[in-house]
């Protein structure tokens, strides 16, 4: 599988998705188990510091205060217990800080599952940290991405072998110190006007502690110091990012399919790595854009995440993502790629668990596809230009971009945000402006049926071929069309050939296989139309980006008038020139051709149940097949001597002993794809053993089950906040619960 790295994304639809299956949800210890929430505390390795299992909910910092300010996805928390409401994240909006603004922080007692008030009359102190940058490297130790944000990642700061480290690399001050009342506490926060923290911009985190009795807990000379002797519980913590100034970016309104051109100005000095990513903000942030975290059952000590199940409105993200170098950015890297097409936020989940060594959560997506695409540049200057792909069946609408820029000090970043609107061009606007020929919606080979428009002639050319008896060929050059030469095999050929570039296929062929890129004509006089010959034609760059297609996946199509249906030709790419590519092949004779992109199919085999007993119905399943161009056409199965076709189909086994059911799907190009999945028939007298009816095996043998394909790659979209939604929904997974002892 395909797989970008996880970043900057976690302020859109990664975040909500990505952090609960990549959180840390084992291995705590309690000083106070309880069935009541909000009565347990969880001990650390630094003696007399315990952290609050609700407190991942009521420390903010208030976003409204922020300078650059996006708009985030709806997130709630659902206990297993109806009795208890669904909680919201409370990550609303996401935001980045300006150095000399102030910054609320505030801590609450109005959400249900965390009741601060069970601490008032104790002195309660809110302290900031802010990761200190190596004076050589500038990076820091912990790493950005080690900013505590889950109770576990508390219990790996306060933890006596590494106090001494985190100390060395994070500056400690105590803003604000008072009596608890009504669970309540506010202070601001000015970075800049604190000597410890230097210019003031940086990474922070903060945490509200709550110094039981005669605890003397105090930060020193900016360390954080115990008191052994103490009763310290932290009962809040959250995080925040403060720049310098936000950087200037410009951009204009686009339509579907166009290049979408940021225009960037910043301070930094040195190199810059710079991310913008394009989203479509209604499809996100829309009242029906929920992500629900769903706690299934009540957990045990050994909470895991096989008591979650994550649904969303969003199923997947349909974009680009294109890293030009090793792109770094607030203490994570993008590898160097570029990965195209529609990517399942399941896929998403599977890889961060898979990452983090933990279970995959079981995740339910609904049909809405997130149009996004990121754009990333590594080592650049401190004014650029990048450009986003956009693709043709992104739905019309207001767009949202984020741009962050940052240098190898990870204090020294600047940021920002704003919308353009993505949308068709009037009648009147689009008359000169079509210079980019035709352009389907990537992948689907259905393209919107505009007689009006179809097999227009956008480029015509007439040439007369050049014998060369010696070889016994006759050959043909064009200069305006994308067909640059034919080679006959004969030397007989005479007359006028001439090559069109064609708007679209003509309704006599229907659509090409794959994802189409262009359609030509050629018409050769009539002896030489079943004339085998060799054609060379040139797809440009701009409409490979405009389709989302890989150049290797490329294939000259001939459309069989007598068959009518197209057949794939033998294709070559024979050279990558700067704006354009080169394909190759040998043709029966001559009609119309297409270039459209194809790839096999991944077939996806599942059964359900994977035991039976004699007699019993199995269902087999196909529906998880899946295919990156163009669309899947069969689906043909193969057990027990039997054949049977369909997505989903259901047999019969009537003897004991396994069964191997062989899944072929093919698609609109001819290319297929296996798998298969073995099924168990009990023999007589078979020990029961439970009831294991496999309705969560997926059965598969490995050979196409784990999706090796392009679809199942990672588009990251950058935001705001270090994970700041991660961190909510991962503690969330200890905060909803109660504790068995």
């Amino acid at each position: 599988m395909n797989r970008l790295t996880v970043v900057v994304c976690f302020a859109l639809l990664i975040a909500p998705v990505a952090g609960v299956a990549g959180a840390t949800v084992g291995a705590a210890t309690t000083s106070a188990p309880s069935d009541e929430i909000g009565d347990t505390e969880f001990d650390t390795n630094v003696s007399g510091v315990s952290v609050w299992e609700s407190s991942p909910l009521p420390l903010r910092a208030n976003s409204s205060a922020g300078e650059v300010i996006v708009e985030n996805q709806r997130v709630e928390i659902a206990h297993w217990d109806n009795d208890y409401s669904a909680q919201q994240a409370r990550y609303d909006e996401l935001a980045v800080y300006n150095k000399t603004e102030p910054i609320p922080l505030e801590l609450t007692n109005a959400v249900d599952v965390a009741p601060t008030d069970r601490y008032d009359d104790n002195t309660t102190r809110l302290v900031v940290g802010k990761l200190t940058p190596n004076s050589e490297t500038g990076d820091s130790s912990p790493s950005a991405d080690q900013i505590p944000r889950t109770i576990s990642g508390l219990q790996d700061w306060f933890d006596e072998d590494r106090l001494d480290e985190v100390n060395e690399n994070v500056t400690f001050k105590s803003i604000a110190n008072e009596t608890l009342e009504n669970g309540e506490m506010d202070a601001e926060f000015v970075p800049d006007s604190n000597s410890e923290f230097g210019d003031g911009a940086g990474q922070y985190v903060t945490f509200a502690v709550v110094e039981k009795g005669d605890t003397n807990r105090s930060v020193k000379n900016g360390d954080f110091v115990p008191d052994s002797t103490g009763d310290s519980v932290i009962i809040g913590i959250d995080a925040f990012l403060v720049h310098e100034q936000p950087s200037e970016v410009t951009a204009e309104d686009i339509e579907p399919g166009d290049t979408a051109s940021f225009d960037i100005d910043t301070g930094l000095e040195g190199d810059v790595n710079h991310t913008v990513a394009l989203y479509n903000k209604e499809q996100f942030t829309d009242d029906n854009s929920l992500t629900t975290i769903n706690i299934t059952d009540e957990p045990d000590q050994n909470f895991s995440e096989d008591y979650l199940t994550i649904e969303s409105e969003i199923e997947s993200v349909n974009g680009v993502a294109d890293f030009d170098g090793d792109v770094s950015m607030l203490g994570y890297t993008f590898s160097e790629r570029t990965e195209t097409g529609t990517f399942s936020v399941a896929d998403i989940i599977s890889m961060v668990a898979e990452d983090a060594e933990r279970n995959e959560p079981e995740f339910e997506g609904n049909s809405t596809i997130l149009d996004a695409s990121v754009t990333g540049l590594a080592n650049g200057d401190s004014n650029e230009i990048l450009n986003i792909t956009t693709y043709e069946n992104w739905s019309e609408g207001e767009y949202q971009w984020v741009h962050i820029a940052s240098t190898n000090d990870i204090s020294e970043f600047e940021t920002n945000a704003g919308t353009i609107t993505v949308e068709e061009a009037s009648d009147d606007d689009d008359e000169d402006d079509n210079n980019g020929g035709w352009s389907p919606s990537p992948g689907d080979g259905d393209d919107d049926d505009d007689s009006d428009d179809e097999d227009t002639v956008e480029e015509e050319e007439t040439a007369s071929p050049i014998v060369d008896e010696e070889k016994g060929k006759s050959t043909v050059s064009f200069q305006e069309t994308s067909t640059e030469q034919i080679t006959f095999d004969s030397a007989d050929v005479t007359g006028d050939v001439t090559s069109r570039d064609l708007s679209s296929e003509p309704d006599e062929t229907g659509p090409s296989p794959g994802t189409s890129t262009s359609v030509f004509e050629i018409n050769v006089p009539e002896n030489a139309k079943d004339t085998s010959a060799t054609i060379r034609t040139t797809v440009s760059k701009d409409r490979i980006n405009e389709t989302g297609v890989n150049a290797e996946d490329l294939r000259i199509n001939r459309f069989d008038e007598e068959k009518g249906k197209w057949h794939g030709l033998s294709t070559t790419l024979v050279e990558e020139r700067d704006n354009e590519v080169v394909l190759e092949a040998q043709t029966p004779g001559f009609s119309y051709f297409s270039v459209s992109a194809v790839s096999e199919p991944t077939a996806t085999a599942t059964a359900s149940p994977t035991t039976i007993n004699p007699g019993e119905e199995v269902e087999l399943d196909a529906s998880g097949s899946e295919n990156r161009y163009g669309e899947i056409v069969s689906y043909e199965w193969e057990i027990d001597g039997q054949t049977l076709s369909g997505e989903i189909v259901t047999t019969t086994l009537s003897d004991g002993g396994e069964y191997t059911a062989q899944l072929t799907v093919t698609n609109d190009a001819d290319e297929t794809g296996t798998d298969s999945v073995t099924i168990t028939v009990e023999q007589e007298g078979d020990s029961d053993g439970g009831d294991d009816d496999g309705g969560d095996d997926d059965g598969g043998d490995g050979d196409g089950s784990d999706s090796d394909g392009d679809g199942g790659g990672l588009l990251p979209v950058p935001g705001f906040g270090l994970g700041i939604t991660v961190t909510a929904l991962a503690i969330a997974l200890l905060v909803l619960r109660r504790r068995t002892p």
